[in-house]
């Protein structure tokens, strides 16, 4: 087991990745879930304290916890928590600032692992380096972040050790160039098993125009030129093994009213946005 963060980790073989997320209160409205297909599954979201601790915010968290590795079953997906998110991403950049908060984040997340009987953690810091929905941030983030995932994916080492189980770390990244500049994404790719891209979410009431929000490939319309394909190629470029990389794709979409009618409305100033949120990572 290679326990230096420059060091890639071996993979194990697989044919393919189907990753889940669920956002843990929609399960108090789902009497029964169906798993079948997902060959992983991110519980969303823990959250992240100012002096670096990951924590479960609600008691109703740990029932959901208990209830869907209840019904993992053996060939079930392996349940992985996610930590941060949009809203939950505020302390990250403290979390990550010295040895003593992430060694603290890195050890309390591990424990919630054990305590739950979890297969590993999804890290969604949105985003290093930015303010993301007004969060703490740090030039130092980049290799701030590195550190984080080292100290991590060594407690997580020595879980495995213990337990004599494997756990995963894996990453939620943002599709847009900006992410990669606040990013060593050479190190942090051989830290991480795979990396879950945010390929959605590309127009919305956050944009000046209308558009597609996950598209596969750049509309001539569009002036940012934003793509899957794009988003892909540009990780690539960066070094990131192709099969680390876990495309998203969203269950949902968006639409505006109010838009002109020319282009049957896309990349048309925006009017009112709305839409919704289920999102699936599948990776081939």
């Amino acid at each position: 087991m290679c326990l230096l963060w420059g060091c890639a980790r071996e993979q194990p073989a697989l044919d393919f990745r189907v990753v889940g997320y669920l956002y843990g209160p929609r399960m108090d409205s789902l009497p029964v879930l169906e798993l079948s297909g997902l060959t992983h599954l991110n519980y969303a979201f823990a959250n992240v304290r100012p002096d670096g601790r990951v924590v479960l915010e609600t008691s109703d968290d740990s029932v959901r916890l208990r209830r869907l590795v209840g019904m993992r079953g053996m060939e079930g997906p392996r349940i992985l928590l996610s930590v941060g998110g949009w809203t939950w991403s505020d302390y990250f950049s403290d979390a990550a600032l010295t040895e003593a908060s992430r060694q603290r984040f890195a050890e309390s997340a591990g424990s919630l692992l054990v305590a739950f009987d979890l297969d590993g953690l999804d890290i969604d810091w949105e985003y290093p380096g930015q303010p993301g929905e007004g969060n703490v941030y740090r030039e130092e983030d980049r290799e701030h972040f590195t550190w984080l995932l080292a100290s991590v994916r060594a407690v997580l080492d020595s879980l495995e050790q213990a337990h004599g189980r494997t756990y995963l770390l894996t990453i939620a990244a943002a599709a847009g160039p900006e992410y990669l500049k606040h990013v060593e994404n050479a190190q942090v790719q051989a830290l991480v098993d795979f990396i879950n891209l945010m390929t959605y979410d590309f127009h919305g009431s956050w944009t000046p125009h209308t558009g597609h929000h996950a598209n596969l490939y750049p509309s001539s319309l569009d002036p940012e030129g934003i793509s899957v394909d794009g988003a892909v190629r540009r990780y690539l470029a960066a070094g990131v093994p192709g099969e680390k990389l876990v495309v998203g794709v969203p269950f949902y979409g968006r639409g505006w009213r109010g838009v002109r009618p020319e282009h049957n409305g896309r990349y048309q100033l925006r009017g009112v946005a709305y839409g919704g949120a289920v999102v699936c990572h599948i990776a081939a």
